[in-house]
């Protein structure tokens, strides 16, 4: 009988040191993708927080009674501020009419980053004070 001396299979320490190599590029890949989403999701967050604040500062404009002031700021509870500025509309109304025509412009800022800000502007019509 011939005697065969089995050997064990196994993995060499370089095959160890490049299979760990190559699973800490790929977590490394992960996470930093994973942070970029977290920042990119913030923003959006922060930017439909500014157009929800904005739509809502324009609301209360047109409530508002004329004469409208031309420029008016605040704060939301929230944190970012908010500043609205108007301004005669040059639209070709009718003088003896009881409207005129003002352009609204709504502007929300949060951060210090100029990026950090959203602008609408918007047409209104609001009625002359008699």
């Amino acid at each position: 009988m011939r005697s065969s001396i089995r050997r064990s299979r196994g993995f060499t320490l370089i095959e160890v040191v490049v299979a760990f190599a190559i699973l800490a590029l790929a977590l490394a890949a992960l996470y930093e993708s994973f942070g970029g989403s977290m920042r990119r999701s913030a923003q959006v967050r922060d930017r439909e927080r500014a157009a929800l604040i904005a739509e809502s500062v324009l609301s209360v404009q047109r409530v508002l009674p004329p004469p409208w002031a031309s420029h008016r700021k605040g704060q939301d509870p929230s944190g970012p501020t908010w500043d609205v500025s108007v301004e005669p509309y040059p639209a070709d109304i009718d003088e003896r009419s009881a409207w005129r025509a003002f352009s609204v412009t709504v502007t929300v800022s949060w951060g210090s980053a100029a990026s950090h800000s959203l602008v609408i502007r918007s047409i209104e019509l609001a009625p002359v004070p008699t």
